[in-house]
């Protein structure tokens, strides 16, 4: 099987997909075969390591990028239940702030209330095809997840003709 690394569409990462990934992969083995954020943090302090130049190693502003992250963070936490007027209405579950590009002038994002994106014609189109990207990542997913069973199934034969192969040779050795 031949891998192909790739950089998430609208990311901002300097180092080509090959370095990345190899590199992600690499600090991944070395720690037992988990990837945690800190990790990669650590493995990339050095100045000659691969992904250094992708960190702000400036405290003062990486502390003001990180509180800005963990304001996202609490935006994206608010969420509640619309329940229709009908008794057996079951509750719908709702972000309360979507992100939008449409609402800047130097289109960073910002986020507005779900009610004002839902009624803005170009927001509501902006959510729409947010929501259809994210429906054709989880079929990529799945797809990728049907096709590795399919290997993995694939392997499983090839494992059962081995064993019957190594049981033929040991009993003929046995003999």
């Amino acid at each position: 099987m031949k891998i192909v690394w790739k950089i998430q569409k609208g990311a901002h990462v300097s180092v080509s997909a090959d370095v990345l990934g190899k590199e992600l992969t690499r600090i991944k083995d070395s720690n037992d075969g988990v990837l945690k954020p800190s990790d990669v943090v650590h493995e990339s302090k050095p100045k000659d390591a691969p992904l250094h130049n992708e960190f702000e190693w400036n405290n003062a502003k990486a502390a003001a990028k990180y509180r800005n992250e963990q304001g996202r963070y609490i935006i994206r936490a608010s969420k509640y239940d619309v329940i229709g007027d009908k008794p057996e209405s079951k509750p719908v579950e709702l972000r309360s702030f979507v992100s939008t590009e449409l609402k800047t002038e130097d289109s960073k994002p910002v986020f507005v209330s779900i009610q004002d994106a839902s009624t803005d014609p170009d927001m509501r189109h902006e959510m729409l095809y947010k929501a259809h990207k994210k429906l054709i990542g989880v079929k990529k997913d799945l797809s990728a997840i049907i096709d590795l069973v399919d290997i993995i199934s694939d392997l499983g034969v090839v494992i059962d003709k081995v064993d019957r192969y190594l049981d033929v040779e040991e009993s003929s050795i046995r003999t």
